[in-house]
Parts: structure tokens; C-alpha cells; sequence
């Protein structure tokens, strides 16, 4: 069996994450919508739709959108399911794996759902799309106060 090249993205990005994040990976047949990585930290949930595209357009006027790489029927629940989840704070993203081994990160619903031409992607390594996982995931208010010694949890007798 063949392993999908998404598979293989996460796996990639998954390696560069700290030892304290917690990662499921969501495969439903009977459910499109869901994206396909949960990550749970300190604090907080991250959800990551991933998308790979396999080259670079050979002309450079043609654009590039998530709507693309993905099947008709399954987009728009995935777009459901990421913007419901983006709506109620929780930190949502679709990766795009590129080639190089280059990941353009979409974190808001207005850049998932656009069309990209190659100079527009500000593309990361895959080490950073994953510092945007480990960042999103953790409650940092809290870890700021425990740094400074202002968060304490008053003992009652």
C-alpha cells in the first residue's frame, strides 16, 4: 500500500514538534469534514487540514487554491468544519506541502479560501509550520505569568 503524500507531510512536520504536544491523526470514511491532525497541548487545541501539491504551476500566471487540491464534495465540509472551529478560537490551518519541501501555512479562513500565484506565498520550512503548531497549542498567558512567578494558586484552609 502506497502512503499518501500528506501522510507523509505531517510525518515531516510532526518531527520537528516538542515531546509535550499531543497529536491524533483523523481518518473518517463514514465523515468528510474533520481535518486531519489534532494536536493538543498546554492549554489549548489545534486543528491542521493537510494539502500537498505535487509541483509548481509551469506558468506563472496560474494560481493555486486549497479548493484545488481537494475533491469537490470534500472541500466545502472541510471549509465548514475548519471555519466553525476558527470561529470558536481555536486555532485551525491548512498546511500546504510544496515542493523543496516548503509549506505555505493558512491559518485564517480569508487565506484558505483565496488563490495564490507562486510570488504571493510567503512558504516556511517545515520546522516553522511546525513552531506554529507548538505556539498555537500552548496557553502562553499563563506560561508568561509562571515565568515571572505572578500566577499562584491560593491554598484555602
Amino acid at each position: 500500500m502506497t502512503t499518501k503524500k500528506e501522510t507523509l507531510l505531517y510525518k515531516r512536520v510532526n518531527k520537528h514538534l516538542p515531546d509535550w504536544i499531543y497529536f491524533e491523526k483523523n481518518n473518517n470514511p463514514y465523515l468528510s469534514g474533520p481535518a486531519d491532525a489534532y494536536y493538543e497541548g498546554r492549554g489549548q487545541i489545534a486543528w491542521v487540514e493537510y494539502k500537498v501539491l505535487e509541483a509548481w504551476p509551469v506558468r506563472s500566471t496560474t494560481t493555486v487554491s486549497v479548493a484545488k487540491l481537494t475533491s469537490k464534495k470534500t472541500w466545502p465540509r472541510q471549509k465548514a468544519w475548519l471555519g466553525r472551529a476558527h470561529g470558536n478560537g481555536i486555532p485551525s490551518a491548512v498546511f500546504v506541502g510544496m515542493p523543496g519541501k516548503l509549506v505555505l501555512v493558512l491559518d485564517t479562513p480569508q487565506l484558505w479560501n483565496r488563490e495564490w500565484l507562486r510570488e504571493e506565498m510567503n512558504l516556511v520550512e517545515e520546522h516553522e509550520a511546525a513552531a506554529w503548531i507548538a505556539i498555537s497549542v500552548r496557553h502562553v498567558v499563563q506560561d508568561l505569568l509562571r515565568q515571572e512567578g505572578t500566577l499562584s494558586v491560593a491554598r484555602r484552609d
